[in-house]
């Protein structure tokens, strides 16, 4: 099954500020595509938008954003799923990429409480038209066990950042439903 969409908004508005007697006008404007398509064992999601919000005043200000996302989901089996996303953000301040990919088990080593998830996150981030931009690559993987009221979990995470920085950390936590 597969669907698309369309949008168009439109506002205005007028606000009064008497400490310091000035008026603000603002209109903003935007418009948005969207698709999506559902199937037996997987399902895409697409959209994009534009915004253009103004403010006239004693200081007139302009905010644009182009936004861009994408998301993938398949089942593997009846246990497992892989997913992958996509973002792309443009404002006249800064541009971002972000994407991840999960893969997740439900029954991971084929016993039926233990749980598997892991989550690769890519983010990358450019300010102010710099040539030099913000970067991180993070791994996230964990466990999860439930027997009844009690849940254990192992996290372990590792995240690189700009200039080879790496911060790895390893949680364990069990927690006790009453």
């Amino acid at each position: 099954t597969s669907t698309m969409n369309f949008g168009f908004n439109q506002s205005g508005n007028v606000s009064y500020n008497s400490e310091v007697e000035d008026t603000l006008f603002g209109l903003g404007n935007g418009v948005s595509l969207g698709w999506s398509r559902r199937g037996l064992s997987s399902g895409t999601f697409s959209s994009l938008s534009f915004n253009d919000n103004r403010a006239y005043g004693p200081i007139d200000t302009v905010f644009q954003q182009l936004l861009w996302q994408f998301t993938q989901r398949n089942a593997l089996s009846r246990v497992s799923a892989l997913s992958a996303s996509a973002t792309f953000q443009a404002t006249r301040q800064e541009l971002t990429l972000a994407a991840n990919i999960t893969y997740t088990n439900a029954r991971t080593f084929g016993i039926y409480p233990l749980r598997f998830s892991s989550r690769w996150t890519y983010n990358k981030r450019f300010e102010d038209q710099q040539i030099s931009a913000l970067e991180t690559l993070e791994s996230d993987n964990r466990f999860d066990y439930r027997i009844g009221l009690l849940t254990t979990s192992v996290t372990f995470r590792i995240m690189t950042t700009q200039g080879g920085s790496t911060t790895e950390s390893l949680t364990f936590t069990i927690v006790r439903a009453f």
